[in-house]
């Protein structure tokens, strides 16, 4: 008996982590619960991180990935496409949809975090996450407005925040004459 290609397509469905069903490690169908699941399988945070700028082939997406199988692929493209991250269009091209956008932006500070976390350590063996000369405390850098806190704030050690032009000068002070940990 052949199983015909709607039924392969609701067993394949009832494998995507979803909210409201069961998932791996989860029978509370937690929302939570399901983008942790679906995030955690293999290849799909890079095929995320590779459409982040633009819509692609599914050859284009695949040669990104490090040529990663093409039934691999075609999984991950299915199941992304069926949470809503992912859309196709009439040219066959992949892009990330309006949730898509909005699960890389909820994923930047894990970016930012991750960026200070690969940074050497300092003298002390433990990892520097901020710049600190002893009169200017920052953490986590930001390409737009320079150094930030967690809070978006930048501030003086005494804790006065400092404005976005007082911001861009103590930045530019530490980048003229850095501290030697730096």
């Amino acid at each position: 008996m052949a199983v015909t290609e709607s039924e392969a397509e609701a067993k394949r469905r009832s494998r995507t982590p979803l909210p409201g069903h069961r998932v791996r490690g989860s029978r509370t169908g937690r929302p939570i619960m399901a983008a942790l699941d679906l995030l955690g399988r293999r290849w799909t945070l890079r095929v995320l991180w590779e459409l982040r700028h633009e819509m692609l082939s599914f050859r284009e997406l695949r040669s990104r990935c490090d040529s990663m199988s093409p039934s691999v692929l075609n999984t991950r493209l299915s199941e992304l496409r069926e949470a809503g991250l992912v859309a196709t269009n009439t040219s066959g091209g992949y892009r990330l949809t309006d949730p898509g956008r909005g699960l890389l932006s909820a994923l930047a500070p894990l970016d930012d975090w991750a960026k200070a976390w690969s940074r050497p350590a300092s003298p002390l063996g433990t990892r520097r996450l901020g710049v600190n000369d002893g009169r200017i405390k920052v953490r986590g850098y930001d390409n737009v407005s320079g150094y930030r806190d967690n809070c978006g704030r930048c501030s003086i050690s005494s804790g006065k925040e400092l404005t976005p032009i007082a911001s861009r000068v103590a930045v530019r002070r530490l980048r003229q004459d850095p501290p030697e940990w730096i």
